[in-house]
């Protein structure tokens, strides 16, 4: 399954309006073993929109980590 980089950054980010939907979500993928696919250029996306929303580059470094740690 292919899923779009807002899905992970609205897990990452807990002011995220979409926050709790999205590691839901994450969190049924991972229970019922899907495997996840995103493209690399989404590690960018990701750690871009992490980087914006928080001003912190160290955090948006952080949630590319936790992407590439991911299970499956």
């Amino acid at each position: 399954m292919v899923i779009d980089a807002s899905i992970w950054v609205a897990a990452f980010l807990k002011k995220d309006a979409h926050h709790l939907e999205s590691v839901h979500f994450l969190q049924r993928l991972v229970a019922t073993a899907v495997t996840v696919e995103l493209p690399n250029l989404a590690l960018a996306e990701i750690g871009g929109a992490v980087a914006r929303q928080t001003q912190d580059s160290v955090l948006a470094r952080a949630a590319i980590r936790l992407y590439k740690a991911r299970p499956g």
